[in-house]
């Protein structure tokens, strides 16, 4: 497991809570499996269902499916969603648990 992502803690399918081991984002798409499904491996064109917090690396929610109570749907390698989703999940098997960041770029 990386040391420069952020930890998850909670059980699966429960809400996470994230903590952050360094004031800064490392640089670059960065994304790991917390936990291994069991499940078929997700392949491009899949259309996956999942649960996710938009998180800025100092802590602050932007957006988060379980705050909405709802999952959400798209699919994999079809440039429906940006980097830090595709790479969270493109290695992942159904049922994993995950980890993915991406640091913004300045405009």
């Amino acid at each position: 497991m990386s040391d420069t992502l952020p930890t998850a803690s909670g059980s699966f399918g429960d809400e996470p809570t994230l903590t952050f081991p360094t004031p800064d984002a490392p640089a670059g798409l960065q994304s790991q499996v917390l936990v291994q499904g069991s499940g078929d491996e997700v392949e491009a064109g899949d259309t996956i269902i999942v649960n996710y917090h938009g998180q800025v690396w100092d802590g602050d929610l932007f957006d988060s499916s379980w705050k909405r109570g709802e999952t959400i749907s798209f699919p994999i390698g079809m440039g429906v969603v940006v980097g830090p989703e595709v790479g969270g999940v493109s290695r992942c098997r159904a049922g994993s648990r995950g980890s993915a960041r991406s640091r913004r770029r300045a405009r």
